[in-house]
């Protein structure tokens, strides 16, 4: 998830210096791995809100 966490901050906040090639490379190669991580991040954030 570290590498998730690195992409989403180059993204917002440097996008200007994005190479979009590459990442349309890496966002159409990683997909399958991209969905798990963000299934992982919203199940926890979901299991975290019916505890509160």
């Amino acid at each position: 998830m570290p590498g998730l966490i690195s992409l989403r901050n180059r993204l917002v906040h440097a996008y200007v210096d994005l190479d979009m090639a590459l990442l349309w490379g890496l966002a159409s190669s990683r997909l399958d791995e991209l969905r798990r991580q963000l299934e992982h991040i919203l199940d926890a954030e979901f299991r975290r809100g019916i505890a509160s």
